[in-house]
């Protein structure tokens, strides 16, 4: 009998291993390959792969919260998709604001919905009583992790979130009340040693695409307390790219966290699909936060119709 087929985008890389056991057969490319969860990380699948012509043996890794021939609610991988810089990124956000009307406000809300529903699917696919730690800055990544705990904690989680510090203003201040009002316990600093155990998924939102040097104080602190939950095997999901990872280039100046899944929003940044940048940001999904397509033509940039079928793309 003909093996299902395999969604390509869960595949993280493909390179020469010794023998894995396998209880499910697929077939991916040129590839025929057997499944299973993998050894340490619940929320991820390893496999044997073999060439359709029965040449030499290869190890799949797939990094996925489900199999990865399940559907990922995501629409199908989309080769080609440009990026934008730093630089653009900014201007992307001027123009939003200034001329598109589009306040920070539902930006944040887009990215918090995406953020939240990319989190529930590498724990697992359900929130009900999920137990989810998001850390969590003083600007707009921090915001719209922030979005994504009141979301997560409406849909049935147990949230708590760790800020880093005690008076946000603005936007952020906006959703921090918000996710209070929903049930989310808020605190400044970073958690305890033993305040992460039971966690099921970390969200990192401590720093985004306006990196500057290196992660100092309560930044630093943040991310340290998110590496700490990576070492123990809990799913990490960044927003926009792993806190500490410059976004051009894809290296990290100082402390940087390793994600288990990246959600980047509008366009992804160059720095994700370096090879340093795309092992430390794990799989990535395209996040849609509404930029109209004459604000990426302004920029020179041709984005194409890239979300529809879903607001999230999954790109690697």
């Amino acid at each position: 009998m003909r093996a299902p087929a395999i969604d390509s985008s869960r595949v993280v890389s493909v390179c020469p291993s010794g023998q894995v056991a396998g209880s499910l057969e697929a077939i991916i490319g040129r590839f025929s390959v057997k499944v299973v969860p993998h050894e340490r990380h619940r929320n991820s699948y390893v496999g044997m792969a073999r060439r359709v012509d029965g040449r030499e043996p290869w190890c799949a890794a797939v990094m996925s919260s489900t199999p990865p021939f399940a559907p990922s609610g995501a629409s199908e991988r989309r080769p080609g998709v440009p990026t934008v810089t730093v630089s653009q990124m900014r201007e992307v956000d001027r123009l939003m604001t200034d001329e598109a009307g589009i306040a920070l406000v539902q930006m944040m809300e887009n990215a918090g919905r995406a953020l939240a529903r990319v989190a529930v699917n590498e724990a697992g696919g359900s929130a009900r009583g999920l137990r989810v730690a998001v850390l969590a800055g003083s600007g707009g990544n921090g915001g719209g992790g922030l979005a994504a705990a009141r979301r997560l904690a409406c849909w049935g989680a147990r949230v708590a979130a760790w800020v880093t510090r005690a008076d946000l203003h603005g936007v952020p201040a906006q959703q921090r009340a918000a996710a209070e009002a929903c049930g989310v316990h808020v605190l400044a600093g970073p958690p305890g040693e033993a305040d992460l155990d039971g966690t099921q998924v970390v969200i990192d939102a401590v720093l985004g695409y306006s990196l500057a040097g290196v992660p100092r104080g309560a930044a630093l602190a943040l991310i340290t307390s998110v590496q700490r939950a990576h070492g123990r095997g809990v799913p990490v999901v960044s927003l926009d790219v792993p806190s500490g990872m410059d976004p051009d280039s894809g290296r990290a100046p100082g402390a940087a966290v390793t994600a288990s899944h990246t959600v980047t929003l509008a366009l992804p940044k160059p720095g994700l699909l370096t090879d340093e940048g795309a092992a430390r940001s794990g799989a990535l999904t395209l996040a849609d936060i509404s930029v109209p397509s004459w604000i990426y033509s302004r920029l020179g940039v041709d984005a194409g119709e890239l979300f529809t079928t879903s607001d999230l793309v999954r790109l690697r």
